[in-house]
């Protein structure tokens, strides 16, 4: 259980624990979902999508009515923030992916070369 956390933005320091606890809920992780171990893919299980497709997560700390996608949300809760000029990339090729341990920032253009090779496509 998360008890404290405190993220860097680039608006700033805050408390975030309630954006944690919010979005760990709803993620389908080893601590809710016996079956799910630490190295699958961990699914996002909110309704909400952008226009490709992406889970996003609401995040009201960052600002009113902003959303973000659930896999930043996840990578900046872990790891901080995304590096200025960087995208937060799946190595594993899912969109609703949230395992950190398959997520990484990277170039757009690095981003699209691994999209490209991998031959993944918006559905």
């Amino acid at each position: 259980m998360i008890t404290a956390l405190t993220l860097r933005t680039e608006r700033g320091l805050f408390q975030s624990v309630d954006a944690a606890v919010r979005l760990w809920a709803k993620v389908a992780g080893p601590w809710n979902t016996p079956e799910v171990g630490e190295d699958d893919c961990w699914y996002f299980g909110g309704r909400a999508r952008n226009r490709w497709g992406y889970p996003r997560f609401h995040w009201p700390e960052l600002g009113p009515g902003l959303n973000v996608g659930a896999h930043i949300a996840a990578y900046v809760l872990t790891y901080g923030p995304v590096p200025a000029g960087q995208v937060v990339a799946h190595s594993c090729n899912h969109k609703c992916c949230c395992n950190p341990r398959h997520l990484s920032a990277e170039s757009q253009s690095e981003n699209m070369r691994h999209w490209h090779r991998s031959r993944r496509r918006a559905a």
